[in-house]
């Protein structure tokens, strides 16, 4: 899966001689967030040696500036990763930019614990893929929280879309070399849910996916109605695609009576739209499910909602 050719690696320190891992971020203006970021790895309690490869994925921001800032406190290099827009892309770019028999990967948008490393690396005997948790209380408002649904699982991985195998986040996940060369690194046709691709491609290909909940990522969920109406719609767009790629392994589409349950649903909390705060929130999430998979059934040519 080396990608080498046609990767342009610019500004940044680089660590001296060949480092334990190495953490990838892609990012595309990623701005005061993104220094959030780069300051958590700094704080890590890693006794290894880790460099940090930023994949900029076409910023028009200060991304350059802003790892120049911190390359004096940490190992850290900017390559070019805007031949192809999207995370997958930039992930491929920056796995290939480093010579690490470990790869982490995480968001440019999180903020990482101390002991996230520490404890991600310390699990790598355990399987191919190491998993960590997202911890969503710290970053997010409760009603964003309440909205999405989202409660941490501390004892195992999250449930994948169409009801298949479980997957491991792209914002928290250990991955050895060879077994991402072996599946033929990321999608990038997929701007979505290519994490989930990837860990399924990873598991049918007999590789070994575990968790460590321990390794905590504080994650960042979109703030906003709209925001978070785009995010959900996007992913839930590609879930059908998901579907059909793997459905002769045993994925499975939802219940006929998913689509209307969730129309019903939202005629009958009408109101929420107006009401504001949590309501709205919840109202807005629900249908972007609804929308994402129809618009998402329409593309593949398949009931998927």
């Amino acid at each position: 899966m080396d990608a080498r050719e046609g990767t342009k690696v610019s500004s940044g320190a680089s660590s001296a001689g060949p480092v334990d891992l190495a953490v990838v971020i892609p990012v595309r203006n990623g701005g005061a967030l993104f220094a959030e970021q780069l300051e958590s790895l700094c704080r890590q309690d890693f006794t290894g040696t880790f460099e940090v490869v930023v994949a900029d994925n076409g910023s028009t921001d200060d991304t350059g500036a802003l790892v120049e800032r911190f390359a004096s406190r940490l190992a850290v290099r900017l390559v070019d990763a805007s031949q192809r827009s999207g995370p997958a892309h930039a992930r491929n770019v920056g796995a290939a930019a480093t010579d690490a028999q470990w790869i982490a990967y995480c968001d440019a948008d999180d903020v990482a614990d101390p002991s996230w490393l520490r404890l991600l690396f310390g699990a790598r005997h355990r399987g191919d893929l190491v998993a960590g948790q997202l911890e969503a209380r710290c970053l997010n408002d409760p009603d964003v929280l309440q909205a999405r649904g989202f409660h941490e699982v501390a004892t195992r991985l999250p449930d994948g879309p169409a009801r298949f195998l479980s997957y491991a986040a792209s914002a928290n996940l250990l991955i050895r070399r060879e077994a991402l060369g072996r599946i033929g690194g990321w999608d990038e046709d997929l701007r979505y849910c290519e994490d989930v691709d990837l860990c399924w491609r990873a598991q049918l290909a007999g590789l070994s996916l575990v968790y460590e909940p321990e390794a905590v990522m504080h994650y960042r969920f979109r703030g906003t109605a709209w925001d978070m109406f785009r995010q959900i719609s996007n992913y839930a767009s590609r879930e059908p695609s998901l579907f059909v790629r793997y459905r002769r392994h045993g994925a499975r589409r939802p219940p006929w009576t998913h689509l209307p349950a969730q129309v019903l649903w939202l005629l009958s909390r009408s109101p929420y739209v107006v009401l504001g705060g949590r309501r709205r929130l919840l109202w807005v999430a629900v249908a972007a499910e609804a929308v994402g998979h129809v618009r998402g059934s329409v593309t593949e040519r398949v009931y998927f909602a």
